[in-house]
């Protein structure tokens, strides 16, 4: 049966146990529920973009979602100054409506 890890902590101690790696079932490094830990080589963007496809498809792929994003943006409200004849307002509430889910 598989032993489950439960951890409660605060922001900055999830964030420092992100840097540690837990090696469990089927690694040299479990031994009779004993959980031992690795501190893991921080690396650089440039190392992880060379050496790591799936980060470097991950990165490209959230560029162009932000670039289509942009345009998305963009295209509203030039739309929106258009039916509302450059009124400033009209601008203010896109803004505002676009904001709302933040």
């Amino acid at each position: 049966m598989r032993e489950r890890l439960a951890l409660s902590c605060d922001f900055s101690t999830f964030f420092t146990l992100l840097r540690l790696v837990p090696f469990l079932e089927g690694n040299r490094n479990f031994h009779g529920g004993r959980l031992s830990f690795r501190l893991m080589q921080s690396l650089t963007y440039g190392q992880l973009i060379g050496g790591n496809r799936n980060f470097r498809n991950l990165l490209t792929g959230q560029f162009i979602s932000e670039l289509g994003n942009w345009f998305n943006f963009i295209a509203g409200l030039g739309l929106v100054r258009v039916v509302s004849d450059a009124s400033p307002v009209g601008a203010g509430i896109f803004f505002v409506c676009r904001l709302l889910p933040f």
